[in-house]
């Protein structure tokens, strides 16, 4: 089918300006199945309103340039032209409602605190809150009240509830915090608990509050890498219980003394003559049986000793034994 086109006039096929005209002669354009907004009558109110560029006062339902100067109406927060107000600016949330800046700075703060307390760097929980709530210009304020904050919460619930708080390393048996892991590992902790006996090769154990991980390991430092790894990409709680070294759980036999009751090592005691008191007994010397029945024949002595008790080093020395 020929046509005028210089494309494709003498072809088999067509060009797409072609196509096009083809379909709009078929179909119509968009604007032949649609309304425009002149074309409605919506009953849309018009008030009256200020420009706020020149302050002309004219009436428009909104979508009308300014008479005089040609400016349109745009949504505006803030004080209009020539306007002083003292009030403190406001930023608005997602919910539609004003948060003062003093508040952000507060969530900010309690934000940046509780990053560091899981293990985040002090740079990288500021940036982060300062991004989050476009505080750029106060990062200096929230830093010195997060160090502030931190110091006075060091460690909370007794220092129990992580074993990193801040940048301080919490030691659970004496409740003191150190500045570095190595002061934690070396300091001598004297705190009169129970010895952890395992064969001379105690265990450190680190338990997760949050879920069911645990970890144990004889090495200290060891266990306080993987507890804060764990604490870092889980974003728990870990608490760590270190151990104590012993003499290898070697257990020391104990009795009572016969004399004070009283339950003291066994090689603190002596057995003393409990006062003259005798004791028979009947000792075995040779022992035969019958060849014929396999009747017993034993040859048998009695013999009598003194009865002896244990006691300790200080009954001996109140009874007059040496």
């Amino acid at each position: 089918m020929s046509s005028d086109c210089p494309t494709c006039g003498n072809h088999s096929w067509h060009c797409q300006q072609c196509k096009m005209d083809a379909q709009e002669s078929r179909y119509g354009v968009p604007a032949d199945h649609f309304d425009t907004a002149d074309e409605v009558d919506d009953d849309r109110d018009c008030r009256p309103v200020e420009c706020t560029n020149c302050g002309t006062e004219y009436e428009t339902d909104g979508s009308d340039a300014c008479p005089d100067c040609g400016a349109r109406r745009r949504r505006y927060i803030g004080p209009l032209p020539g306007e002083e107000t003292d009030t403190e600016p406001e930023a608005v949330t997602d919910g539609g409602h004003t948060v003062p800046e003093a508040e952000l700075v507060d969530r900010a703060v309690r934000e940046a605190a509780t990053l560091i307390d899981v293990g985040d760097s002090e740079r990288v929980a500021i940036d982060y809150v300062v991004d989050e709530h476009e505080l750029e210009h106060r990062r200096d304020d929230i830093l010195t009240r997060v160090r502030d904050r931190l110091e006075q919460t060091l460690a909370a619930d007794g220092g129990r509830n992580a074993f990193l708080t801040g940048d301080a390393h919490w030691c659970d048996l004496c409740d003191q915090p150190f500045d570095s892991l190595a002061e934690l590992v070396h300091h001598d902790c004297d705190d009169g608990q129970t010895a952890i006996a395992d064969g001379g090769r105690p265990h450190h154990h680190a338990t997760c509050e949050d879920c069911t991980w645990s970890y144990s390991d004889p090495d200290l430092l060891e266990v306080s890498d993987e507890a804060e790894d764990h604490a870092r990409k889980e974003m728990h709680d870990v608490d760590l219980q270190r151990a104590v070294a012993t003499d290898g759980g070697v257990a020391v036999p104990t009795a009572i003394c016969y004399g004070c009751t009283t339950e003291v090592p066994e090689t603190d005691l002596e057995q003393v003559p409990s006062g003259g008191t005798l004791v028979e007994e009947e000792v075995v010397e040779h022992r035969t049986r019958d060849p014929t029945t396999g009747e017993r024949r034993d040859t048998v002595r009695r013999q009598e000793y003194e009865h002896t008790i244990p006691k300790c080093a200080d009954c001996r020395a109140s009874g007059g034994e040496q």
